[in-house]
């Protein structure tokens, strides 16, 4: 793996019920909850829309 694709830890605090529902998703669609925080990540910064 190269630097530029080096995986550092971040750590978020969600309600016990949202992690669940994410949990359910990520298994309905196969899918690592990493995976799925990196997608969802990956997604917010190419959208132009999420600036104020």
């Amino acid at each position: 793996m190269s630097p530029k694709n080096e995986l550092v830890n971040l750590n978020v605090r969600v309600p016990k019920e949202l992690k669940k529902q994410i949990h359910i998703s990520c298994i309905r669609q196969d899918l690592s909850m990493q995976d799925f925080v990196l997608k969802l990540v990956e997604e917010y910064f190419e959208n132009e829309n999420h600036k104020k």
